[in-house]
């Protein structure tokens, strides 16, 4: 039963961010269908872009790719003492328990929905470009992010740490299994809800970065919504580190690629000289 709640959830829930997907892109500044399928074509060109990362690299990203696989390697290798740890210190600090199950909705898909719309309604009720755009980008992470984790969940297979506290890697052996003997037993790594807290949030703190408290605020959320993933008993240290690496990368990638459309350009006019600042929608 707790297996077909699951898949219905991931259904349903697929089928609000294809909806809201389409409403945003179609309405956001542009009734145009032209405009449309050129923000379908960005989608999938973005996706492109996030799969070919690895083999393009350049040299000034080789340190910092470099140090996120060493440093994954290094966690992966120390996961079951690492969760042993989180949950002595759990035992020993009630509410931990108390309110893990609480922060760990921060990574829901539905809360994530939630503060979309709401950023996207007030958009419009309040007129304000930014909040659309907020809406936006923040839904464009969030499906990126849920094609690259669903992937990776079924190529990697790992089980997760509910099941019996041993680490254990199907990879593809996985991809069939895990939908006839338990849907969650195969999809540990990485944590989804973990990459869904942190391209939200990565979006709103980039967006709203001139109050130094809200990149605070933000960070600190989606660092807690990750760290709830290993006191649930969900996910391993190295599943959360990939996940919020993952979400933040992507949520980055999509603000600083869609704001490419800022164009600033010299004014003339009689007896006048000045920058004219465009964005195209």
């Amino acid at each position: 039963m707790l297996i077909k709640k699951k898949r219905f959830s991931s259904v349903s829930v697929l089928l609000i961010l294809v909806i809201l997907f389409n409403g945003i892109l179609f309405s956001i500044e542009s009734s145009n269908r032209d405009k449309k399928d050129n923000e379908i074509k960005k989608f999938f060109k973005e996706e492109k872009y996030f799969w070919t990362y690895p083999f393009k690299l350049k040299k000034k990203n080789l340190i910092f790719t470099g140090g996120v696989v060493l440093a994954t390697l290094i966690l992966v290798n120390n996961d079951e003492g690492i969760y042993k740890s989180f949950k002595e210190y759990q035992d020993n600090h009630s509410w931990v328990s108390d309110i893990s199950p609480q922060i760990t909705k921060l990574g829901d898909g539905i809360f994530s929905l939630g503060v979309i719309s709401g950023f996207y309604l007030t958009g419009i009720i309040f007129k304000d470009k930014k909040a659309k755009k907020t809406a936006g980008y923040a839904l464009v992470s969030l499906l990126h992010s849920a094609v690259i984790v669903q992937i990776l969940k079924h190529v990697s297979g790992r089980q997760r740490p509910e099941i019996d506290g041993s680490d254990n890697w199907n990879w593809f052996s996985s991809i069939f299994k895990r939908y006839d003997e338990g849907f969650a037993y195969y999809d540990s790594f990485p944590s989804g809800h973990t990459i869904t807290a942190w391209s939200l949030f990565t979006v709103i703190a980039k967006m709203y970065n001139k109050n130094i408290m809200v990149p605070i605020v933000c960070y600190s959320l989606a660092t807690l919504a990750g760290l709830s993933r290993i006191t649930e008993d969900a996910h391993w240290f190295s599943d959360v580190f990939v996940g919020a690496i993952l979400g933040y990368s992507i949520a980055t990638y999509v603000v600083k690629n869609r704001n490419k459309n800022l164009i600033i350009t010299p004014d003339l006019s009689y007896n006048k000289f000045g920058l004219k600042i465009t964005y195209v929608f």
